[in-house]
């Protein structure tokens, strides 16, 4: 989704539970499929039998990705605090740094800003802002919460000048916490193919980014810029970026969007979307992100690794 000048431009919506089951189109690949023999009912004759297992091959560019109960060497649930990493919802990923940095997401808001933390409890800190793509409004929030240490973030906030509070959509302590991640892995081509947005980006083995967007929402624009390990020389998966947009449109195609030199600077991470509803055929590693411009523009996508 990409927010711009004040205007909203709309780009595919991700959504865990639907790509869990194989039919989010938001990125490339994204498959899925089910079914199984089911044997005679019982009493119909025979004796019914078990299902004959069906061999699944590991689809082309995936992999078993780790679990939290099962976590690489040096992860972020292994090595990392008890409430940094990333954390999910039905909406999308929500990161938080060692440090408190935290950039949350819901159904059509972003809330920017950082969170003090003392134990268990948390609370924003000022300034920490809040940016509603359904009504275009941006608002300072205040708020509090709980962590379940490495398990969930739960609280609430109030945007200023308003009384009553709202929730946070309930986040859980995700799985990519147990994915060990370096700035080496980053290296290489990440892309999200869509008719309406499309991108691609570039990533040597520094963090440097080129890249491009193309589609009838943002336009023909260049990407520059960095993608860097928040915690440098460690595995845990969490990575700051930075994007600086040109327009590259010639001719007839549509300009960038986003007018020249504006920077968008966030959080990301790399996480595992399963191919399909059926856990051996594996998962893609996909670069999700969220980043904001000084004026709140908001850019976020979802990059397959290639």
């Amino acid at each position: 989704m990409i927010l711009a000048s004040g205007a909203l431009v709309r780009a595919p919506f991700f959504r865990t539970a639907a790509l869990a089951m194989g039919v989010s189109a938001f990125l490339a690949a994204c498959g899925g499929g089910g079914g199984g023999d089911a044997g005679p009912p019982a009493g119909f004759g025979s004796t019914p039998t078990s299902p004959s297992p069906v061999a699944r091959p590991l689809a082309p560019g995936a992999e078993l990705p780790p679990t939290l109960r099962s976590p690489q060497p040096g992860s972020t649930v292994l090595t990392g605090n008890d409430t940094q990493g990333i954390y999910e919802n039905m909406h999308g990923f929500t990161f938080v740094s060692s440090k408190g940095r935290l950039i949350y997401k819901d159904v059509s808001q972003w809330i920017f800003g950082s969170v003090e933390i003392d134990g268990s409890n948390w609370k924003f800190r000022v300034p920490t802002m809040s940016r509603d793509s359904r009504f275009d409004r941006l608002d300072l929030v205040s708020g509090s919460g709980k962590f379940e240490f490495r398990k969930s973030m739960n609280g609430s906030y109030t945007r200023y000048g308003e009384n009553s509070a709202s929730q946070l959509s309930a986040l859980t302590y995700s799985a990519a916490n147990a994915l060990a991640v370096t700035q080496n892995d980053l290296a290489g081509k990440w892309t999200a193919d869509s008719a309406d947005f499309g991108m691609s980006i570039e990533v040597d083995a520094s963090g440097a980014i080129t890249g491009r967007t193309t589609g009838s929402q943002m336009g023909m624009c260049n990407l520059s810029g960095t993608i860097v390990q928040t915690e440098s020389g460690t595995s845990r998966n969490l990575f700051d970026v930075r994007f600086s947009v040109t327009n590259a449109a010639s001719g007839a195609e549509k300009a960038c969007y986003v007018p020249d030199g504006r920077t968008f600077v966030g959080l990301g991470g790399v996480v595992m979307l399963p191919v399909s509803i059926f856990d051996e055929e594996g998962a893609y590693r996909t670069l999700y992100f969220h980043s904001a411009t000084d004026t709140f523009a908001v850019l976020t996508n979802g990059l397959r690794k290639q």
